[in-house]
């Protein structure tokens, strides 16, 4: 009688064992399953979204500049910042045949909002053809734009000679637009001195 309880009590003990081990491994297969649905159930799209959110921080600047007179297509043109005027022509679709290219510095950086007018041959030709628009647009107020004015113009200022205009109009050529009137102390010769009799007198 003792040798079978201690049969049927080895059963019993190797059965519950058998279940318990059977129960663990279920557990542990819905726990992985679990895991594995959480891991792949992201959003596709939310991937995307941030993988274009890094892109757009590394597109490269653009801006605006109108382009008017003797153009074929007037209008405002999107271009890169390190454009150039000739470029901002193009995109107007070129000079018309009435159109002076003499008179327009096509190799000028330009800058965000800027005009760039196109003269006719019928024009008056202003100043000595350095700058991308007529005189008429060289001044505001009265006062001189320094990107813009032609020699002559630059010449009316207090203590400005021929050296020093032409050296402005070399400058803005080899390095674009003035960015303030303060700029012009870049100018071999203009110091503090010079700026403070003429800084009441020009603009960019």
């Amino acid at each position: 009688m003792h040798s079978r309880k201690k049969v049927v009590l080895l059963w019993v003990m190797l059965l519950y064992a058998v279940f318990m081990t059977a129960g663990c491994k279920k557990d542990t297969g819905e726990e992985e399953a679990l895991v594995s649905v959480e891991q792949t159930d992201i959003p596709a799209d939310t991937q995307n979204s941030q993988g274009e959110g890094e892109e757009k921080t590394q597109e490269t600047g653009v801006i605006y500049v109108d382009v008017c007179g003797h153009v074929k297509n007037p209008g405002v043109y999107q271009l890169t910042e390190d454009s150039r005027v000739y470029e901002a022509i193009d995109k107007a679709g070129g000079m018309t045949e009435e159109a002076s290219a003499s008179l327009v510095n096509q190799a000028e950086r330009l800058i965000d909002g800027q005009q760039i007018y196109v003269p006719s041959e019928d024009e008056q030709a202003y100043g000595s053809g350095n700058a991308a628009y007529p005189a008429a647009k060289d001044t505001d107020n009265g006062k001189v734009n320094l990107n813009t004015a032609s020699k002559e113009q630059l010449l009316s200022l207090t203590g400005i000679g021929d050296v020093k205009a032409d050296s402005i109009i070399r400058y803005r050529e080899e390095n674009g637009s003035f960015r303030s009137v303060e700029d012009i102390k870049k100018i071999e010769g203009i110091k503090d001195g010079v700026f403070n009799k003429i800084k009441d007198q020009i603009t960019v």
